[in-house]
């Protein structure tokens, strides 16, 4: 809830947890994750909780797809050659939802460091 009221029209920023994933809007600071436990320093983040939530449905969206793609993959190669946009629709959205999954890639990501 990026309340526009820190400052003079400041947003707060966001926080990241390297370890879980944990995502924390503060004032600007130093702060541990409450999840984690004091080892563990948040990291200033662009992502928001929004990002990560919106990333996990199109995340799931996304294995649903592909997991259609995999069962039907007869029946799109005829889609193919009989209508080629319709099949570029299909694997557009593919790639739209691959995109949306930005913010859980990038904590997954950071996790691994």
């Amino acid at each position: 809830m990026n309340l526009n009221c820190y400052g003079l029209g400041k947003k707060m920023p966001f926080y990241l947890c390297r370890n879980c994933g944990k995502v924390v809007e503060k004032p600007p600071g130093t702060y541990y994750c409450s999840v984690c436990g004091p080892e563990y320093i948040l990291e200033e983040t662009i992502i928001t909780p929004r990002d990560i939530e919106f990333g996990k449905v199109c995340q799931r969206l996304l294995l649903g797809l592909e997991e259609f793609v995999r069962r039907n993959r007869e029946t799109l190669d005829k889609l193919k050659e009989w209508d080629p946009e319709t099949y570029e629709d299909i694997m557009r959205i593919k790639s739209h939802l691959w995109a949306n999954t930005w913010a859980v890639r990038a904590i997954e990501e950071k996790q691994k460091r």
